[in-house]
């Protein structure tokens, strides 16, 4: 009886169990009881929120061997509207955040992807690249600083043009976050 009353006065639930001094121990057990399901609640909410994490997560990583494996942009990009992982349809904006922020992506397709060209024949794909430099927050960095930064996203072409698109897209980006930092300090 020592045993049972001790282990009801540590609480586990931040409730008192032991203010009422008239309690039979059965009550005590029966409020214990409660207490334990109330905790089962959260932890189911808990377990049904780490399995909605670790399905997001997979369907990230399919999307990504998808990106990697696939030869055809459409096919990656329907796929992942699928998977639930782009927007449907997909949108330039959501299609620059996958690139962006999925790991486990071929750095060299992503350079290939966004620096397809020209503009005329893969508008899609020149608005992704634009809003793929959207992503990246260059206040307070120098050129070199900035060009550091965006280059580790992904791996240049060797083409020239295709390295012209993207310059010239980072160049932007940058001109436009340099001059609202000079115009917010004047």
């Amino acid at each position: 009886s020592d045993l049972v009353s001790d282990s009801l006065e540590y609480d586990f639930c931040s409730v008192s169990l032991t203010n009422d001094a008239h309690a039979t121990t059965s009550e005590r057990i029966n409020r214990l009881h409660r207490a334990d399901s109330e905790i089962s609640e959260i932890e189911i909410e808990w377990l049904s929120q780490a399995r909605h994490h670790k399905l997001r997560k997979r369907r990230l990583d399919k999307a990504a061997s998808l990106f990697n494996d696939s030869s055809r942009d459409k096919e990656w990009i329907q796929a992942a509207e699928r998977l639930s992982v782009l927007s449907n349809p997909a949108t330039p904006s959501s299609v620059a955040s996958f690139l962006f922020n999925t790991p486990k992506l071929d750095k060299v397709k992503i350079g290939l992807y966004l620096s397809k060209g020209p503009k005329e024949k893969y508008p899609f794909i020149s608005e992704v690249l634009t809003e793929f430099c959207k992503l990246f927050s260059f206040e307070g960095l120098s050129f070199s600083e900035a060009l550091r930064m965006f280059l580790s996203t992904f791996r240049l072409p060797g083409e020239a043009q295709c390295i012209d698109r993207l310059m010239e897209s980072f160049a932007s980006r940058l001109f436009e976050v340099q001059l609202v930092q000079l115009l917010g300090h004047r």
